[in-house]
This record gives structure tokens, sequence and C-alpha cells, in this order.
């Protein structure tokens, strides 16, 4: 039943799979932690993997894969790592290496544009 789930999250938002400019993609593990924060009037949703470190050949110190709530397909994202966080689901995520995208400076970030099941 779980499987069905997933798959069910995972074609329900195949649109949040449009990303362009990537730059990083990590290894295949499990989500150990999901945190949600506001900051300001944005909202923004963040993945961990498990053992602290997505192992990124191209971004070998981001802790944590996030996504502002309010881009297109991001509920999408958070729908699909609640669900892999549920059922023990690793799962891969690629995106651009650091927090620039907000305005920060940290490398211990990943913007992700896109997060896939593993196996698929």
């Amino acid at each position: 039943m779980k499987h069905v789930i997933v798959i069910f999250a995972m074609l329900m938002s195949m649109s949040a799979f449009a990303g362009l400019g990537s730059n990083a993609t990590t290894s295949v593990k499990q989500i150990s932690k999901i945190d949600i924060q506001r900051v300001g009037g944005e909202v923004y949703y963040y993945f961990t993997a498990e053992g602290d470190n997505w192992n990124s050949s191209n971004c070998p110190n981001a802790k944590s894969g996030f996504i502002k709530q309010s881009e297109i397909g991001a509920d999408a994202f958070l729908s699909v790592a609640l669900m892999a966080k549920a059922s023990d689901t690793p799962v891969q995520l690629r995106g651009i290496c650091g927090n620039g995208a907000v305005g920060g400076t940290s490398d211990a970030y990943l913007y992700i544009d896109y997060i896939t099941l593993d196996p698929i």
C-alpha cells in the first residue's frame, strides 16, 4: 500500500520536476528530517539527508536541500518528501549549490529544482 501512495504522490507532482539551471545532483539517500521555516513573508521547506550530508560531488557541504514555498510545485516537493520519509524510500535531489538564489552565501544548502524517488 505504501508503494501505491508513493507512486501516486510522484504522479501528482510531475510538474515539480521541470527544473532548469541545475548544477548539482545528490547521492540517493533517505530524508532524516523535514523542516518548515517562515522568514519574513516567505516560507521555506528543508530536507536533510541521513548523515547530515547529501554527498553531492558538486556541492560537498550540502546538508539540506530547500525550496521556497512560493515556487511553482513546491508543495508537490513537500508531498513527495513526506511520502518518502514516511515510507523510508530514498530520494535524490538536484539543484543549485548554495543559498545564493535567496540572497545567502552558504554552501551548506542546495536550492532544489528536482526530487526523484529511488527506485522510480
